[in-house]
């Protein structure tokens, strides 16, 4: 297992050491404004009531529970560090308190942090930043005070919309526009409680129009402030849904204004600064006394251009002071970021007068500052500002009393946001038309469906409050703190080894070779690839920017951004995986800022928050909410999981995590299957039998259930119930996963056959899409947090869930007889390798390794990325592109997203394609029983005919520990001969199964001679007398399998059956199925057949073995190869007649076939379920004529025979 390969060595020291470390992301950062993370825990290493944190160099810290594992233990937890100017480089955060206490115990820390929660406000002082929090009205903060200084005031958000967009009509004149003009209303305000190191308010509402009431509230908002200890800064976190009719409300400015109180101040001492490129700023003043034709001396114009105060006036040249008057005051400055390439800038004297251009930049910082000198002012800046173009800064009325800032997060100088539809719909009237039009172009398009009522977007900005006016050092030092907040994170070991976020991925070079390195680089390649294509082909803007294409178009040398469902990719396929999973393993920067921006552009834009579709997402398409596909496969909390957990449980993201848990009522509004649906198929919507897929409809919505009851939120009982109730009812389903959907029920939880297979038959609706969208990962997740205790709920969902993992790349032949059918022409089996992995691991099969890597770099490749593929980028320039550009045509999204997410996993889960990790329980010394069985155990061997040395070497030779390396080896034996084989070792011996034949391994064999004494430790732990042939067949086989120290990690059971004189022995058999032992891992049944010595065998005999097999079958395993090697006799014989065909004889084709169908039983009861299904024989329709004396193999593969 997986355990084994990440070490139990360092999972046991990490919990006993109760400390974890979290470095900065990018390096200490310069200045810290107050930081927020999150850190995993072990299972049952702290309870939550009786643990105390502290943080490394007495940082002051602040603590919560963001997740508890089943048991009440802590999962993760929340903390959050005080703004300081000197950070650590590191902090090791230490959980102190007594492991089974339950207690409640608290360090009270002191703090500067002081919150006044009144009836009608909330006032938040941070030790150097007072804001004030109105519970009603327009205003969102009333104030902001810096010291004893107010330097800004009423904050509120503006909109501005208007009812069409400025296009002619036929006749070329404008069409008639309404201009409307509206303001934050305040809804609701709460703050957050034990505020050491950080205060969170939220403030909800919506854009209300001031007047008449022309209409209605609308755009509702949150709006989180975070303010931390000592800081001068507040953390803004904006979000705002679209519930506009697309057709009339074209927004066309949203905006953050704050007023900034100047008066008293002297206008040659107001300054403006604005940031520009690479933490360059705009250094002006509303009075600018530089550059003049007299100059007011040096003194004078350094302390201007740097922000302090001047000198008094008597010092300057006089020449100046006497005219001042005719100096312009520049009231008004705006900075227009139109597109990622470029700013605008310019300032006015006043309005009414023409703006003076400033000249301009590339990419702006995105940080404007107005104030004084004396009295202080206010920064505000939006990070990603030019990415999330079109954006702009406007500083107005600098030059009277009270001047103002607005963060345009959309600029009113772009144009209206036009968000209808892009075509007409093309006549695509009826679903049949639909249909065939995705076709062509790949897009599912309907009617109504292409809305973006209920879409978000979430916006970060940040307030800097000052007495002062700061030094232009400090300015660009709080651009970059604006752009490239800092981020402390765990180590990728640590967050592994807890096993608190998937247990399906592990640190680059935890397997090494050389087949591993090259696809950790091929993975670096594909991480970097996309980042340079975000930039090189512009993937921003205010709605675009954390999302990419999907398919390339090699002609065009461009991305298909206008084709249908090959444009923007709406994580289609899990992009969001790899970016998340290869951050946690490597703790890059460049996975985690690609990952982040899909948080906050998937779980927005792709999303729904409000109206029919609350809860789902849009595939796929040259808009992100076009598509008329809207699924919970895109909206699956999955894909934020790692961000909130990692940052310390964001509170947007837990928002998104709230409406996937009501997304069963999005279900009864939206059925994703009617345009496919067979006509003779009926299903209405019913909240208890909702007909769902398993993994683009259930996984979602499991995901969002297990998030709440992680973090025990409201729901967690609900939602602990609905899981368990899940997975109680799903191995009802015959056909387990591979049924594909089913009817759910979501009040309880519980699924029931679908309306196609009503009785329950076995449906078998297996799709590539189902697979792809987090289920292994929610699944794994699952499953570790119910936890072994829980085994008797998990393990029948679990081996459900196993089974689909191994069918899906198994022949059609084995899927067939599996289930009946087999499904059809699956593809994406690159993506679908780690799902072999995970049956692999789990089951600890190496037999399945190879086909792994099959999968992922032989034919399963076709589809996605091969090892064969160039690797690297060709550069495109001149005529043939736009922009000169790098291209690997080869590369999609999806294959992206699929090769970088089952890379990983198949490292962790199987190693690398040259170096295998699943050994079995050789490699697991914690797994062996400590009583006579030391040795390495390779495979169950159960003998049971008096075989020779020589006859024991040959027919044990098709397994060596070096190439089959099977688990559990075990071996009874009865010898004629008076000696056992050559180099017989015993029970003690030490592993030798690196370099010695199998028989040098053996448990224990009939022992040289044996007396009395050392026969009461054979292998059956039983003090009996077995001095000949006859008294060790008559030896029960129930005690073999008590004997055996893990009988639940056997894959390989051989019998060797002799058809002779003492065939009576076979009847001990039965002895073995009585117990009904769990063998879940057991995938190959080896007979061999000595027929050599066939003489004469009863009809009763040979029913006898046929009993069984069948006995043996019922056990609970599933057999995934039988190998049948047949030893022929030299000779005929006749056999007895009781009861036979009317020649009262048995050939030996007859004999063997009678053999080969108990075997085929033996493959056939997977779980009390036929496997290799047939209507009388395994083998229909033939018969083998064995002509050679040479023994001859032959292989079922449950299906056919080789």
């Amino acid at each position: 297992m997986l355990k084994a390969v990440i070490g139990l060595a360092a999972l046991v020291a990490t919990a006993q050491g109760s400390t974890a470390k979290v470095k900065w992301l990018e390096g200490t950062p310069d200045y810290l404004a107050g930081v927020t993370f999150g850190v995993p825990w072990p299972r049952g290493q702290h309870l939550a009531n009786a643990t105390t944190f502290t943080a490394s160099g007495d940082a002051q810290l602040q603590s919560w529970v963001t997740a508890y594992w089943p048991d009440g233990s802590l999962k993760w937890t929340g903390h959050a560090l005080a703004a300081t100017d000197s950070p650590s480089d590191e902090y090791i955060i230490t959980a102190s308190g007594p492991g089974n206490s339950t207690t409640s115990r608290r360090r009270r820390q002191s703090s500067s942090i002081q919150v006044q929660d009144d009836a009608d406000e909330v006032v938040v002082s941070t030790g150097k930043v007072t804001a004030t929090f109105p519970k009603s009205g327009s205003t969102l903060v009333s104030s902001i005070r810096a010291g004893n200084k107010t330097v800004g005031a009423n904050g509120r958000l503006i909109l501005r919309s208007q009812t069409g967009t400025p296009d002619d009509d036929e006749d070329g004149k404008p069409v008639d526009i309404e201009y409307l003009s509206f303001t934050s209303k305040v809804s609701n305000v709460t703050v957050s409680e034990d505020n050491i190191a950080r205060t969170l308010v939220t403030v909800q509402g919506a854009h209300s129009i001031n007047g008449d009431g022309s209409h209605v509230d609308w755009l509702p908002f949150t709006v989180r402030f975070y303010l931390y200890a000592n800081s001068e800064a507040i953390r803004i976190i904006h979000t705002i849904v679209y519930d506009g009719n697309m057709t009339k409300d074209f927004i066309s400015g949203i905006g953050l204004r704050f007023d900034v109180p100047l008066a008293g101040e002297e206008l040659y001492n107001r300054h403006v600064r604005i940031a520009g490129v690479d933490g360059g700023l705009l250094r002006e003043a509303v009075k600018g006394i530089t550059g003049l034709r007299r100059d007011p001396g040096a003194a004078v114009r350094s302390a201007q251009f740097n922000g302090t105060a001047t000198p008094d006036k008597g010092t300057w040249d006089s020449r100046v002071t006497t005219r001042l008057q005719w100096i312009p005051n520049w009231n008004d400055y705006r900075l227009t970021q139109l597109s990622p390439d470029g700013f605008n800038l310019k300032k006015r004297t006043k309005a009414g007068q023409s703006w003076v251009k400033i000249p301009g930049g590339t990419r702006s910082g995105g940080l404007a500052y107005l104030g004084g000198s004396t009295v202080g002012g206010l920064a505000v800046g939006l990070r990603d500002f030019w990415k999330k173009y079109p954006t702009s800064l406007d500083i107005t009325n600098a030059g009277t009393d009270t001047g103002s800032i607005t963060m345009w997060l959309y600029s009113p100088q772009a144009g209206p946001m036009d968000i209808r539809p892009y075509h007409d719909g093309l006549g695509q009237d009826t679903y049949a038309k639909q249909l065939d039009a995705l076709e062509i172009t790949y897009e599912d398009y309907e009617d109504g469906y292409n809305t973006p009522y209920g879409v978000g977007r979430t916006n970060e900005l940040f307030l800097y409050a000052f007495s002062s006016t700061p030094t232009p050092e400090r300015l660009s030092t709080l651009t970059n703190n604006t752009n490239n907040p800092p981020v402390l994170v765990p180590e990728p070991e640590y967050i592994r080894d807890t096993r608190a976020i998937g247990s399906y991925w592990n640190v680059p070079g935890a397997v090494s070779s050389a087949q591993a390195e090259k696809i950790e680089s091929n993975m670096d390649f594909l991480i970097k690839f996309y980042e340079g294509q975000v930039e090189q082909r512009r993937w921003y803007g205010f709605w675009d920017h954390g999302d990419m294409i999907h398919t390339y178009d090699d002609d065009r040398h461009q991305w298909r951004y206008d084709i249908g469902g090959y444009a923007w990719d709406n994580s289609e396929l899990s992009p969001d995986l790899f970016f998340w999973d290869f951050f946690l393993r490597t703790g890059r920067a460049d996975a985690y800022r690609l990952a982040h921006d899909q948080v906050r552009h998937g779980g927005e834009v792709d999303s729904y928050h409000l109206g029919n579709f609350t809860g789902l997402g849009t595939r796929h398409g040259v808009q992100h909410w076009g598509d008329s596909a809207k699924q919970a496969r895109i909206a699956t909390p999955v894909y934020r999981k790692a961000f909130f957990y990692i940052s310390g449980g964001d509170e947007r993201t837990g928002d998104l995590v709230n409406e996937v848990l009501d997304v069963d009522q999005s279900f009864l509004r939206v059925d994703a299957r009617r345009k496919v649906r067979a006509a003779n198929i009926a299903y209405t919507p019913d909240p208890k039998a909702l007909y769902l897929n398993f993994g683009t409809d259930w996984a979602g919505i499991a995901q969002a259930y297990l998030i709440e009851w992680e973090r025990q939120g409201p729901r967690a009982q609900e939602a602990r119930s609905k899981l368990e109730e899940a997975i109680k009812t799903f191995p009802k389903l015959k056909n387990g996963f591979v049924t594909g959907e089913a009817l759910y029920n979501s009040l309880t939880g519980a699924w029931a056959p679908p309306p196609t297979d009503t009785s329950n038959n076995g449906n078998v609706t297996v799709s590539h899409l189902s697979g792809v969208f987090g289920v292994l990962e929610t699944i794994d997740q699952l499953a570790d947090h119910f936890g072994t205790s829980q085994q008797n709920l998990t393990k029948p969902f679990m081996d459900a869930f196993l089974d689909y993992c191994y069918f899906y790349g198994a022949s059609k032949a084995e899927q067939a007889a599996r289930y009946g059918k087999d499904f059809g022409n699956l593809n994406l089996k690159q993506g679908h390798s780690r799902y072999t992995a995970y049956v692999a691991n789990r089951r600890n099969n190496a037999t399945l390794v190879a086909r792994v890597w099959a999968e992922y770099l032989g034919d399963g490749s076709k589809d996605g990325l091969a090892p064969t593929a160039p690797w690297k980028t060709e550069r495109i320039a001149g005529s043939e592109v736009l922009i000169p550009i790098d291209e690997a045509k080869w590369v999609s999204t999806n294959a992206m997203a699929l090769y970088g997410v089952a890379g990983i996993e198949n490292l962790a889960l199987v190693g690398a394609p040259d170096v295998s990790t699943i050994r079995g329980n050789s490699t697991r010394k914690a797994a062996r029983s400590s009583s006579m069985y030391q040795t390495t155990l390779i495979g169950a061997i159960y003998a049971i005919y008096p075989l020779s040395e020589s006859e024991g070497h040959d027919s044990l030779t098709t397994c060596r520990p070096t190439s089959c390396k099977y688990i559990s080896y075990f071996f009874l034996l009865r010898n004629n001969s008076s000696r056992p084989p050559r180099n017989h070792k015993t029970s003690r011996t030490k592993d030798t199964s690196a370099h010695n034949p199998p028989h040098q391994i053996i448990t224990m064999v009939g022992p040289r001679n044996p007396a009395p004494t050392k026969r009461a430790n054979m292998a059956v732990q039983q003090k009996r007398t077995a001095n000949t042939p006859e008294q060790w067949f008559k030896l029960p086989l129930q005690p073999v399998t008590d004997a055996i120290p893990n009988p639940t990690s056997i894959e390989r059971v051989e019998y060797h059956l002799h058809f002779g004189k003492e065939a009576r022995g076979w009847r001990n058999l039965h002895k073995f199925s009585r117990g009904r032992p769990s063998l879940p891992n057991l995938r190959t049944v080896r007979v061999v057949i000595d027929g050599s010595a066939l003489d004469k065998l009863t009809v009763a005999q040979c029913q006898d073995f046929r009993l069984t097999a069948e006995l043996i079958g019922s056990v609970d395993f599933h057999v995934e190869r039988v190998e049948v090697v047949y030893l022929p006799h030299r000779r005929t014989g006749e056999m007895e007649k009781h009861d036979e065909p009317d020649d009262g004889t048995f050939t030996r084709d007859e004999v063997q076939d009678t053999v080969v169908r108990g075997v085929g039983m033996i493959a056939g009861f997977g779980r009390g379920r036929v496997v290799c299904e047939a209507e009388n024989e395994v083998w229909p329709g033939r018969k083998v004529e064995v002509e050679s004396e040479e023994p001859m193999r032959l292989v079922y593969r449950c299906g056919r025979w080789d």
